[in-house]
């Protein structure tokens, strides 16, 4: 029962609010099964924030495939290149978010030693709303 231990990341839930109240078009992309996630994305309490929540085995996709990407920003009407990935993963995160085309931010967790290659680093979620590429 996982979803009875999820720790979300700090400031996850302020972050959605803010990103929320400022109109952006909210997606989440995830790997598992069907239940398990939506067991985690309730206990979490952060459903209310997205617009869209694509889990793979529902889908029939899983990243690292950039089609799960496309069909996700297809579905929020929003273009690869005007649009960010957050995640925390270096393969299925943030380099399939950019061979989608998508600007990948890396969230530092601390379970990844080699060096990330990204559009933007983070190490904490709430450091987002000062991405330059949504204050511009």
């Amino acid at each position: 029962m996982f979803h009875k231990s999820c720790v979300p990341f700090p400031n996850m839930q302020d972050t959605l609010q803010s990103l929320t109240e400022c109109n952006f078009r909210l997606g989440l992309i995830t790997n598992g099964y069907t239940e398990m996630q939506r067991a985690s994305i309730e206990a979490l309490d952060i459903e209310r924030f997205f617009d869209l929540i694509f889990i793979s085995e529902q889908i029939g996709l899983r990243k690292p495939d950039p089609q799960i990407f496309w069909r996700a920003l297809q579905k929020i009407e929003a273009e690869p290149g005007e649009s960010i990935y957050v995640g925390d993963h270096p393969i299925n995160d943030i380099v399939a978010a950019r061979s989608a085309g998508m600007l990948g931010v890396w969230k530092s967790s601390g379970h990844w030693t080699n060096e990330i290659e990204a559009d933007y680093k983070i190490n904490d979620l709430s450091e987002i709303l000062s991405l330059p590429i949504l204050t511009e």
